[in-house]
């Protein structure tokens, strides 16, 4: 109990019962807590996501299980959540969901890190040697950096040195906000985060920031967004979200149409919508498929078109402030 109030943590959902905990004093508290959620905190952590093409799936997956158990057993300080998804191309009535992962489909690891430092002994401890015992089975696409600008030199050199025949694409925050206030050393749980990957091409930098920070503002507003925000490198744009469901997606998507509509429209527009991934578990891309045929929403933004890859693996470590009646789910 804090200020009379009651703060909980994020719990794992098990089935379709949603539990809560008290939690522990975290690294910071926010200077008032509102009955619909905590206040925004900076947006400042650092997401590593490496890409690969998978050849041979059935010799990938174990390397990148036991990869993972390695990391939650000795990296407990440095990450704030590690799993890894995978896109599903081939139809197979005896997998769940009737989807398969064959060659050809794309292998993400979503790596997040509360700092420079614990990325850089994390990537030459860790991820390096899984990139190397992975040779044979995947190859890698791209590698992406989010991050302060001021830490994304010492990442991109460690990734580069760790991972060979990487080249780093390094997205600096230009605005956001975030609801963690313990990135790291929470207990650890499964990985169930619900994140979306958007970009755009960037034209008319002047033009595009107010619309860009109303989108962060317009999203401060809403109960089921865990954090939501903007990086850059060069001319590319990359809006970085997740939600505690689909259905926060959905009343996003409906917050901040006019601004992201306004953003890519005209004969001149600010920025050029290019793509749109959607990170989570199969139950989730199932009720995401049903959103976009009830709202025929067939391209762009959170769309039919939106790239999907299966949550496979993982955990995490971050906490999040709770309101009595638990808007912030440890998804």
């Amino acid at each position: 109990i804090l200020v009379g109030s009651l703060v909980f943590t994020h719990c794992h959902q098990l089935s379709r019962t949603q539990s809560l905990q008290l939690s522990r004093t975290p690294f910071r508290r926010s200077t008032a807590i509102r009955m619909k959620g905590a206040e925004p905190y900076d947006y400042t952590f650092i997401s590593l996501l490496p890409m690969y093409v998978i050849k041979d799936w059935s010799a990938a997956q174990p390397l990148v299980d036991a990869y993972l158990a390695e990391a939650k057993a000795k990296d407990a300080g440095a990450i704030m959540y590690a799993g890894y998804d995978t896109t599903r191309s081939q139809t197979d009535m005896d997998t769940v969901g009737g989807l398969a992962t064959v060659s050809g489909d794309r292998l993400c690891l979503r790596l997040a890190f509360h700092e420079a430092d614990g990325l850089a002994s994390h990537v030459v401890a860790l991820l390096g040697p899984l990139h190397d015992r992975l040779q044979a089975a995947v190859t890698l696409e791209e590698v992406q950096v989010h991050g302060p600008a001021a830490a994304l030199a010492s990442c991109k050199r460690a990734v580069e040195q760790s991972l060979s025949g990487s080249t780093v694409s390094s997205y600096a925050i230009k605005l956001g906000m975030s609801r963690i206030e313990k990135e790291v050393g929470g207990m650890s749980l499964p990985m169930q985060l619900l994140s979306v990957h958007t970009s755009f091409e960037l034209h008319d930098a002047e033009a595009a920031m107010p619309l860009l920070d109303a989108i962060v503002q317009r999203s401060k507003t809403e109960d089921n967004c865990l954090y939501t925000g903007w990086t850059r490198s060069g001319d590319r744009l990359v809006l970085r979200e997740a939600f505690g469901s689909v259905n926060g997606i959905a009343r996003h998507v409906e917050n901040i149409g006019e601004q992201l509509q306004a953003l890519t429209a005209g004969p001149k527009p600010a920025a050029t919508f290019l793509e749109t991934r959607l990170h989570t578990a199969l139950g989730n891309l199932q009720i995401f498929d049903d959103y976009c045929t009830d709202t025929k929403r067939e391209v762009g933004y959170c769309s039919r078109a939106t790239s999907r890859f299966y949550l496979e693996g993982g955990f995490s470590r971050y906490e999040v402030q709770q309101s009595m009646f638990g808007f912030f789910l440890r998804r």
